[in-house]
């Protein structure tokens, strides 16, 4: 695997960069024989512990849940928020992005104990072509069709700074139903949205654009594709970065 420091990204690397994607695509290519079961499944999720998020998938309808945690008390709010999103998602079958966000934060400040809680969340739903998407902190989103970015959201102004306090931070607009923290696009079919730190998507924009691009015209699925960018993601961090891609179905 070819890796390369972030400053030191041009056309020429870049172009050794996409020849490196795809050739690891071929290499997965000659071991696949089953050529109908390409795809494979619908999410694929990279250092993010289960207890975090929450995925549902259903012919019409997909439901995406995920609180990063950055301190412990985070953790605490990410369990909580995933099991309040199962048990709404349970009580009253299919409901929005937003809907979800707002059961787990309406709940979750009835406790002191997450008020020093520092995380980002992003939940992600979608019903028909229709997706709704709320990203409070620094978790980027993108959704690619036929390899190109077509869409992407913005890190919240709001928490520009970095994930913190985010129960304090988030209840003071939960009065205007998260004005600025909501994104809705139009999907298709096939689309693939991409998740991972917003920093990231920036620095690493050229190379994740070229590894959607090379996915999309050697059909492998989410887990070559994450296993293609996962050196890239993890440059200059002190640890392992999320990475979650999802399949529009």
């Amino acid at each position: 695997m070819l890796t390369i420091g972030v400053k030191a990204i041009d056309d020429e690397t870049l172009s050794l960069i996409r020849t490196s994607f795809q050739a690891l695509n071929e290499y997965w290519r000659s071991f696949s024989n089953d050529h109908k079961g390409r795809i494979g499944p619908s999410l694929h999720v990279e250092n993010v512990s289960e207890e975090y998020y929450l995925y549902s998938q259903s012919e019409e309808q997909q439901t995406f849940t995920l609180v990063a945690p950055e301190n412990n008390s985070g953790k605490d709010l990410a369990r909580f928020m995933k099991q309040e999103a199962f048990s709404g998602h349970q009580r009253l079958g299919f409901e929005s992005a937003s809907t979800l966000m707002n059961f787990g934060v309406s709940s979750a400040v009835k406790y002191d104990r997450f008020g020093d809680a520092k995380a980002s969340a992003l939940y992600v739903t979608r019903d028909g072509q229709d997706l709704d998407i709320v990203h409070p902190g620094m978790l980027w989103a993108g959704l690619y069709r036929d390899g190109l970015l077509v869409n992407s959201t913005q890190p919240s102004t709001f928490l520009s700074s970095g994930p913190e306090e985010f129960i304090n931070q988030i209840t003071q607009v939960l009065g205007i139903q998260l004005k600025g923290f909501n994104t809705k696009w139009q999907a298709r079919e096939g689309d693939i949205l991409l998740v991972t730190w917003a920093d990231l998507a920036v620095k690493m924009s050229k190379i994740i654009d070229i590894a959607m691009l090379v996915a999309a015209e050697s059909e492998v699925p989410l887990s070559q594709i994450a296993y293609n960018l996962k050196p890239y993601l993890n440059l200059e961090r002190a640890k392992e970065n999320i990475l979650v891609a999802i399949r529009i179905t």
